[in-house]
């Protein structure tokens, strides 16, 4: 799976990357997510629509994370990206995990695609509960993906709301890990890690890969502390069903969640805006098949509740195509 994708990823890379015998073409730029991951792939599939059905266009592609896409968008650097409803209304707010507004930030697509936060544990760690970490001041070595993403904020935000910090972890002899989720496999194979954190949608091919090796364990979110993350920072309640990971997760597990949206420079024109949007509805049967996380997404679904504002380009052509009144 994880081969499937970097390949699929690679290859968009390459087909999207500007050329210099087309300088008339109007270049853009997508940041997304590691370039092993959905948001890469999805960005990808989504800006390879655009240019088919715009050939004076180009779209370069890049990484990129929740947190710092916003920045990249409020910069310039980026014209096209990816995040989640919650980070962006942070964003465009000024509040945490930001530490000023990035108000540059619109979208043009709600993907629908409920993410869900993911704490799992080896089962050689002996942990039982998030509680745990806090009660015993156990040194735990956790791997949250990479510095910015939504795995380390929304993980942070649930510490706090358990009463402890990563500072703390790190006081009582545990280690953090901002690691890619290739090296992560293999330190948790190697013994290296009691704990990984992880957000997003449907099933990651990581922790596949990991239980050939390690038994795994996916520990819930207490109620309270959920009620307590939502009125705080906006994220939704529901289950990690325990039918994913053919299986292995055993049993329905709460847990906090959120959903992606498809963003773009606020500033950036209507028209391109439009034909984005135009493009990716047009085309959203293909983009679901290359990206199963984004399954549920419909046009209906895609043309509403969104964290940031809606751009007008958007909102032109769902109104044109009956899809908002």
């Amino acid at each position: 799976m994880r081969t499937n994708l970097i390949a699929a990823a690679v290859a968009l890379a390459v087909a999207l990357l500007p050329s210099a015998a087309l300088a008339e073409k109007t270049r853009l730029t997508a940041v997304s997510g590691p370039v092993s991951g959905g948001w890469y792939l999805g960005v990808g599939l989504v800006a390879k629509a655009f240019t088919d059905a715009n050939p004076n266009y180009e779209v370069t592609m890049l990484p990129g994370n929740s947190t710092s896409n916003v920045i990249q968008l409020q910069q310039k650097k980026a014209d096209l990206s990816i995040g989640m409803h919650t980070m962006n209304m942070a964003a465009i707010k000024g509040t945490a995990p930001y530490k000023k507004a990035f108000p540059n930030i619109a979208a043009y697509a709600n993907l629908d695609d409920t993410a869900r936060f993911h704490f799992v544990e080896t089962k050689k760690s002996g942990i039982t509960s998030i509680a745990q970490l806090r009660d015993s001041k156990m040194p735990v070595r956790l791997a949250y993906g990479a510095v910015g993403g939504s795995g380390e904020v929304f993980c942070g935000w649930i510490f706090e709301s358990y009463g402890f910090t990563y500072k703390d972890i790190q006081s009582w002899g545990g280690k953090l890990y901002s690691n890619n989720f290739d090296d992560i496999v293999n330190m948790t194979k190697d013994g290296q890690l009691d704990a990984i954190v992880w957000v997003g949608p449907g099933e990651s091919w990581f922790f596949t890969e990991i239980a050939q090796n390690v038994d795994l364990v996916w520990l819930p979110v207490d109620e309270k502390i959920m009620d307590d993350v939502a009125k705080k920072h906006g994220l939704g309640k529901g289950t990690i069903p325990g039918s994913l990971f053919k299986g292995m997760v055993g049993k329905d597990i709460p847990t906090v969640t959120e959903c992606n949206e498809l963003t773009v420079r606020a500033d950036l024109d209507e028209e391109t805006v439009y034909r984005l949007t135009k493009a990716f509805i047009e085309n959203l049967d293909d983009i679901r098949k290359g990206c199963a996380t984004w399954a549920d997404c419909t046009p209906e679904k895609a043309a509403k509740d969104t964290g940031a504002p809606m751009h007008p380009g958007a909102v032109r052509y769902y109104k044109e195509a009956g899809l908002l009144k």
